[in-house]
């Protein structure tokens, strides 16, 4: 394909129209307490849904090369929270997720008894829960934990 800043085509390429969306669920854990006690056997699971988000495509940096007929660019990608197709308020919404850092912590030293006992030491000194409670907004842009 031979571009060119004259044509249609360099401009669809350039800025892409088709619009790309990124549908997403969140399974909200309803029994934690009660998991976590063993006084429920399995997880409860409120599933929420879509939050829909939607990706922006550009190429950036165009430079133009004569000498082979080629260019050469970089391509940016942005994902936006698209508000007209979500639930009012839905990034405000407080759910019960798991701990991923404290669970994959714990599936990597299980093998080990020494280093499972100090892991257990590491989440006891930090409070560290294997769920945690948080806004969707902060489960998708900002969720830490102190033993990271």
């Amino acid at each position: 394909l031979q571009m060119s800043k004259i044509y249609p085509s360099y401009f669809w390429w350039k800025d892409p129209e088709p619009e790309v969306f990124l549908n997403v669920y969140i399974f909200n854990i309803t029994n934690a307490a009660e998991f976590i006690a063993g006084t429920d056997v399995k997880l409860k699971l409120e599933e929420i849904g879509p939050i829909t988000f939607q990706e922006i495509l550009e190429h950036k940096d165009v430079e133009w090369h004569d000498e082979n007929s080629t260019l050469s660019y970089t391509v940016h990608r942005r994902i936006v929270f698209k508000e007209s197709a979500n639930i009012k308020g839905i990034l405000n919404e407080t759910v019960i997720v798991p701990n991923m850092a404290s669970l994959s912590g714990c599936s990597y030293v299980a093998d080990s008894w020494w280093l499972s006992r100090s892991f257990s030491l590491l989440l006891t000194s930090f409070n560290t829960r294997p769920v945690t409670e948080t806004t969707i907004y902060n489960y998708f842009f900002n969720l830490s934990d102190p033993i990271l």
